[in-house]
């Protein structure tokens, strides 16, 4: 006899994260000149792609948590597999200042510890 399934099945994974950050939306206009990207990869990928690969490789963030746009670092993904660490309050407050510096923000702006789950 086949067993039958009557949960819910998905296909897609998750991944839950810890981000250091703030809501804003990024001018990648503007970071597109700060981070001298040429005119020609502006042209054939555009600025939010060419702008998004630089913050890959800086490890900065953009994620869509509750409707807003948030800025930041990730400092812990994929917790449900057993991961663990620790960051310290001071680390928090220096990611804090890289986020903005890197952003171009405030240095006042408020940062906060966001959390939730990426779906793939």
């Amino acid at each position: 006899m086949a067993k039958i399934r009557t949960g819910f099945v998905s296909n897609s994974s998750s991944s839950s994260f810890i981000l250091i950050g703030t809501k804003a939306t990024p001018d990648y206009d503007k970071m597109a000149e700060k981070f001298n990207i040429s005119e020609d990869e502006l042209n054939d990928y555009g600025a939010e792609t060419c702008v998004r690969e630089e913050m890959d490789d800086n490890e900065f963030s953009l994620e869509t948590i509750e409707e807003s746009r948030v800025v930041g670092k990730i400092i812990g993904y994929g917790l449900e597999d057993g991961n663990s660490g620790e960051i310290s309050i001071q680390d928090i407050i220096n990611t804090g200042k890289e986020i903005a510096e890197f952003f171009e923000l405030n240095p006042d702006t408020e940062m906060k510890i966001y959390y939730g789950v990426k779906y793939d």
